[in-house]
């Protein structure tokens, strides 16, 4: 991830200060309407340069996910696992199965070895923001049976579904039950150095059995306007996993240093629908790619014409 940030910043400094250099030749002497040393319009060239620089290498970004994606469909469509060095990027799908005693969900009290949970309102006032009010997720020990061999799950893992809201008020009583069972680690603003520790063992955790809850809750759960999902993973379901492979514990974990950014993403059913998503993610990062690539193009065909004249 670090090396992947350096590339990106690399590209940002060299692609801006080309194009300013570049840019720098189209403006007259004197700018039009006052007189401008060249330092002035060194420092103007250079400003539309970075601007330009800055939309490329966000589409630079939607390019790389793009292929990323399409590669980790390639990688499904072979059937099996396509590495086993250590550190390297796999793509693991089978089924699923707890080693550890099952979990039950906070929500919706389902069994499954898998779970994640949010608690959501919107602020009031002269701007309505969304909020994330408590946030958790646990994992008991478990292993994917994919067609080359056992894969375990060792670290936070990111269900890559948008789930239902839970609108039961039955769903409400036992989520207050749970919180009132449960010690919340604080986090935003306020928050102790400890609970951003927290967050980050719970995200960099490689054992398989990682469990976190996140808050703080509002005194008013019951009562107030707050809106609940929960995605959970069962015993026996069919998943793909996606994250790095861990020669030493024979598993997938998340990306060593950027596990909050770059986690295990697990999709849901069969490979065939894996396949799809993937396929109509690469195509959405693709489109989005194309978009600050054309406005980049107009700022400089804009700064170009407009100069020259």
């Amino acid at each position: 991830m670090k090396r992947s940030c350096l590339v990106y910043l690399g590209f940002f400094l060299g692609v801006g200060i080309l194009a300013g250099l570049a840019l720098l030749s189209t403006i007259p002497s004197p700018l039009p309407g006052f007189s401008a040393p060249f330092a002035m319009k060194l420092g103007y060239a250079l400003g539309i340069g970075f601007a330009a620089s800055g939309l490329l290498t966000f589409a630079l970004f939607g390019i790389k996910d793009s292929l990323q994606r399409l590669s980790d469909r390639a990688r499904l469509g072979m059937k099996r696992m396509t590495t086993t060095r250590d550190g390297e990027r796999i793509v693991a799908f089978g089924t699923v199965v707890a080693d550890g005693p099952l979990l039950k969900s906070p929500f919706t009290g389902t069994d499954c070895l898998c779970y994640s949970y949010e608690v959501r309102c919107t602020t009031r006032g002269s701007s309505r923001t969304d909020v994330l009010c408590a946030w958790g997720y646990a994992l008991t020990p478990s292993h994917i049976e994919t067609p080359y061999r056992e894969v375990r799950l060792l670290s936070y893992t990111d269900i890559d579904e948008k789930p239902p809201q839970l609108t039961d008020p039955a769903v409400r009583q036992r989520a207050a039950a749970y919180f009132a069972a449960t010690q919340l680690e604080p986090t935003g603003y306020g928050a102790t150095n400890l609970g951003i520790a927290a967050v980050k063992q719970l995200h960099s955790d490689r054992d398989g059995n990682v469990k976190g809850d996140f808050g703080p809750l509002p005194s008013d759960f019951l009562e107030g306007d707050y809106r609940l999902y929960e995605k959970v993973i069962v015993d026996r379901e069919q998943i793909t996993a996606i994250g790095i492979w861990d020669s030493r514990l024979g598993g997938v974990r998340a990306e060593p240093g950027a596990e909050i950014l770059a986690p295990v993403v697990i999709r849901r059913g069969p490979v065939e629908k894996a396949r799809r998503t993937l396929l109509r993610q690469a195509v959405t990062s693709a489109i989005f790619a194309l978009v600050p690539v054309a406005i980049a193009a107009a700022i400089v065909w804009w700064f170009s014409r407009n100069m020259a004249q």
